[in-house]
Parts: structure tokens; sequence; C-alpha cells
């Protein structure tokens, strides 16, 4: 099975056969796979009622584990930074060197890693195959997303070089080396957060339709299935940039809608001795 993107209905059956739900599937996913499905059903397949909920996540390196470190070491630095601000003294020079070595470590562990996650749920799926006429009913949402942490190499020079000003001015306490210190990460007088370049990308997409999907099977065709799905579509997609600093994920940050009408259109046919073609072709409006 070939497709730009997940249908986002996880069958156990077409999932354990490669992905071929698109000729493989039953009456009660032919609404989510391929319309046409309805038509070409199995003898003993007369109605079909399912409530389905599915859900797969793939973090192999353990990204969000990371994320939430450098979230927690992001804001014990910031926190340095504003107690230094508030008392240049040495104690808290030291406390500073100390939280921008750990964000440090923290960025370089989750630099370039990635995780996603998929969703889906159907609270109504109703299916009637038929070859002079299949139908079916059908409520959908599902939802994908993606994380991905840049780190660029650049911010290493940049966190090492105000470390070791912290901790020079945190060793000798002399006047020369806290204006190094101020001069170096500040504007004179206070320090700043440091200034990076990596990032938290985070992208997403949602999905909710409703849909009626209808199917006929055509002899003078060879006894071609041709299924068609009309549907509503609502969608919401998420698509901002987090700062490694802060890198928390809020799901109203970038978000788009969009809605409009949409059509699936199928075509599958049995080919004796169990064999099966199907061909999809989805949102095609």
């Amino acid at each position: 099975a070939a497709q730009a993107m997940p249908f986002g209905i996880f069958d156990a059956r077409s999932v354990a056969m490669g992905g071929t739900g698109v000729s493989a599937g039953s009456s009660g996913n032919a609404a989510y796979f391929n319309p046409a499905l309805l038509a070409v059903a199995r003898p003993d397949d007369r109605f079909s009622f399912e409530i389905m909920v599915a859900a797969r996540a793939y973090d192999p390196d353990k990204v969000r584990d990371d994320i939430d470190t450098l979230d927690s070491s992001g804001q014990n630095l910031s926190n340095a930074i504003s107690q230094f601000n508030q008392s240049q003294t040495q104690v808290n020079a030291t406390q500073l060197a100390n939280a921008l070595g750990a964000f440090q470590n923290a960025l370089r562990t989750v630099g370039n890693k990635s995780a996603e996650a998929n969703a889906f749920a159907s609270p109504l799926t109703v299916g009637v195959p038929g070859t002079t006429l299949g139908w079916a009913i059908s409520a959908a949402a599902r939802a994908d997303v993606g994380v991905k942490a840049f780190y660029e190499s650049a911010d290493d020079a940049t966190l090492t070089g105000y470390q070791n000003a912290a901790a020079a001015y945190a060793a000798s306490g002399n006047m020369a080396d806290l204006l190094a210190l101020l001069n170096t990460s500040g504007n004179g007088t206070t320090l700043n957060d440091p200034n990076l370049l990596s990032h938290v990308d985070i992208r997403g997409a949602g999905f909710a339709e409703f849909g009626v999907s209808l199917a006929h099977e055509f002899e003078s065709l060879g006894k071609l299935a041709i299924g068609i799905t009309p549907k509503y579509v609502r969608v919401y997609t998420v698509d901002f940039r987090a700062s490694a600093q802060n890198p928390e994920i809020n799901a109203d940050q970038g978000r788009k809608d969009y809605a409009s009408s949409n059509l699936d259109v199928g075509l599958a046919q049995d080919l004796g001795a169990g064999f099966r073609w199907g061909l999809v072709g989805k949102n095609v409006i």
C-alpha cells in the first residue's frame, strides 16, 4: 500500500497484511479504507456496527523525557540568571555556572531527536454491504503529531563562554571578571538569557469527518465495484517553534482550522481464489 499519510485507522488484519486495507478491508471499515469494498463483501457479511479507538506512539529515543529534562534545566537556568541579577555574588555565580552546565548537557542530549504519535477514534460506523447497493454511515476523528528537536552547534560555544565567564567570577570575585561576565552575556549591568539558535518544532494535524458511503458492483465491467464517500471534513493544524530554553508544547499556538466538503472514490474487484484488488483516492476534491 502506498500513501502520503496513513489513513489513521488501525485495523489488525490489514496491518498484519502490510497495510492492505484498501483491498482487504471489511464492511465495518470500508468507509475509511475504500468505499467500493461495500459491494464486494463476503457472502456472510450482512451488517456491521463498530466503535473503534486506537493510538500509536513512536519515541525510540525517549525524546519526551529529554524535552522534560531540557524544560526543567531551562527553568533552573532562568531562575539562576534572575537570582544573580538580584545579587551579583560569587555564590550566585557558582549556581549560575552549574545551571549553565546542566542546561548545556540537556541540550546536547535532546539534540536532533524526534518522536511521533497517531490516534484514531470512531464513535459511529454502520455498514450494510450489497452488490446492488452497499452503504455505510461513518463519523471519525484522527490526529497525527510530530516533535523534533534541532541542536545548533553554535550554541555549544555560546553556553561554554557564558559558563566560563560565570565560573571565572565565582572563583575570583574580581570586578574585572564580573564586568567581563556582564558585558559578554548581558547589557553591562545585568545578565540576559543566552541567545540560542536551537529549537523544538511541533507539527500536527487533526481531522474530524462525517460521511455516507455508497457502492455498486457493475456486471458489465467484470463485476468491478465502484464506491464513493461524500463527506464533511474539519481539519485542525498546529505548527509552531519553541525555544530550547522553554520548550513547552502549546496546542493553541500556531493553530489553524479549516472546514470543507470532500469525496473519497474507490474501486475493488474480486479476482477469485481469495484474491482481490483495490484502489482508492482520498479527499479528491
